[in-house]
């Protein structure tokens, strides 16, 4: 599945990670974003816009307006870019101790997945980038989803970046369809997201 990439940033960030590999090779590029320091999602989020205009009409449809969704914080009637049917996201966090474990709230205006339109628990190990050994706490912005994808190859979230990687900056991954992700090794490497699997 081909999902788009969210370029809005968390942080400016610095332009060198500033890690000695160890080896003659210079510090990676730093290009991907880092969470510098825990930060509370709003709330109260208010409507800006309405509901896809499609909403209502799909077979698979269980709302067609914002207004239909009154189970939960916050909710949303979304079109699912990838099913297109439309279904209320509701916010499951405000913050990060709200998902446990070293799960990160993602908030639904900066969380780095295009499609997010909730505040939701996202997978990772690291909330910030104190957390880290490396003092960086990185962005993936390609995977399936939220705490219950872990088993996923990727997943959307925040993972410490290690002297194992080799990329930390899309720039570097030359291949067509080769973005720069955290996988199943537990280092960042350049993969083709259309390879991802999700359950």
């Amino acid at each position: 599945m081909l999902l788009l990439l969210l370029t809005a940033c968390f942080t400016d960030g610095p332009t060198d990670s500033g890690i000695d590999s160890g080896t003659d090779t210079p510090p990676l590029v730093m290009g991907l974003d880092h969470r510098a320091t825990a930060v509370a999602c709003a709330a109260d989020r208010p409507v800006t816009e309405p509901a896809d205009a499609s909403c209502g009409t799909h077979g698979g449809d269980t709302c067609a307006a914002h207004d239909d969704c009154t189970d939960g914080l916050n909710g949303r009637c979304v079109l699912d870019p990838n099913f297109f049917d439309c279904a209320c996201r509701y916010d499951e966090c405000t913050l990060d101790e709200d998902c446990g474990g070293t799960a990160v709230c993602g908030c639904a205006e900066t969380a780095p997945h295009v499609y997010l339109s909730n505040n939701r628990c996202m997978n990772g190990d690291c909330r910030e980038d104190a957390d880290c050994p490396s003092g960086l706490c990185l962005a993936n912005r390609w995977g399936c989803g939220s705490v219950e994808d872990a088993s996923s190859l990727n997943a959307w979230g925040y993972f410490c970046a290690t002297d194992a990687d080799t990329c930390r900056s899309d720039d570097v991954c030359t291949d067509w369809g080769d973005f720069c992700v955290f996988g199943q090794d537990d280092t960042w490497s350049c993969s083709q997201s259309y390879s991802m699997t999700c359950e």
